[in-house]
């Protein structure tokens, strides 16, 4: 009598899908074409599982093989899922109409950023016009106590995360980062009174952002919106025009979201005057 071949459980398919995600995970965020041993060793599990999922990802296109060195990278299903997914945020949708224009009006590069749980992300850029523009990453986390986006977030986001980034530790990640607690508190109130934000010097020496928050339809803080460039054209002194400039675009993408402040209260400021 032939042998019983005992159903997969449950458990088994999750880990399967645990795997084949870690799997899609490890080739996007490597800059180089992976192996099948590097994959294994990286995820703690056999070279026979990797390329039983590998084969299954290539064969939907999520996944592609170099015939000559026999490495993996991404291909070009995942590619078109990330643009789809970018694409069906309303955020960024509404927000690059306001960003190409104002790249166009100051020259600036112009980032946009979301929160995403108790993280803030980047999740759209336009590349301004200087010689020598300085610009993120899409899906760059912002540093919250070292960042125009991330000071903003402090300002205009819920108590909780003010809270949490206040209770410390603040890294020093150049010599102008603000790592007193009871400065970064000053700075937040200061921020939340005047509806904008800078970072001189404090993320990359030589390098200032300024951000102004963005609201949605509730009121709630969805995300901000910077132009970033170095210091000699955005000083540590911003001109009134590039104030202005950053803020109606915030104002503008706000209200495309549904935030209208004339028969909505203000959004709660997470700052208390020291």
């Amino acid at each position: 009598m032939p042998r019983m071949k005992a159903a997969a459980s449950p458990q088994d398919g999750v880990q399967s899908v645990i795997l084949a995600i870690k799997l899609l995970e490890a080739v996007a965020s490597s800059e180089t074409p992976k192996r099948i041993t590097d994959l294994a060793n990286q995820l703690g599990t056999t070279k026979a599982r990797v390329f039983r999922h590998l084969r299954t990802l290539a064969q939907s296109g999520y996944i592609v093989q170099d015939p000559e060195t026999e490495r993996y990278y991404s291909g070009p299903q995942l590619v078109l899922l990330g643009q789809r997914i970018v694409e069906n945020l309303s955020l960024v949708n509404e927000a690059r109409s306001e960003m190409v224009k104002l790249c166009a009006e100051l020259g600036h590069s112009v980032g946009l950023s979301q929160m995403v749980g108790e993280r803030l992300y980047t999740v759209d850029v336009a590349r301004g016009s200087t010689p020598f523009s300085i610009t993120t990453l899409r899906g760059t986390e912002q540093i919250f106590h070292a960042t125009a986006l991330g000071k903003v977030a402090l300002a205009f986001g819920p108590d909780s995360l003010a809270a949490k980034i206040l209770a410390g530790p603040l890294q020093a990640l150049t010599s102008e980062t603000v790592t007193d607690p009871q400065k970064l508190r000053r700075e937040i109130f200061q921020i939340a009174e005047r509806g904008w934000a800078q970072s001189p010097n404090q993320l990359n020496p030589g390098i200032n952002a300024l951000a102004a928050p963005i609201f949605d339809a509730r009121g709630r803080f969805a995300g901000a919106i910077a132009i970033l460039d170095t210091l000699h054209l955005l000083s540590e002194k911003p001109t009134q025009g590039q104030i202005e400039a950053t803020c109606r675009a915030a104002r503008e993408i706000s209200r495309r979201l549904g935030y209208t402040a004339s028969h909505r209260p203000l959004p709660k400021r997470t700052a208390k005057r020291p």
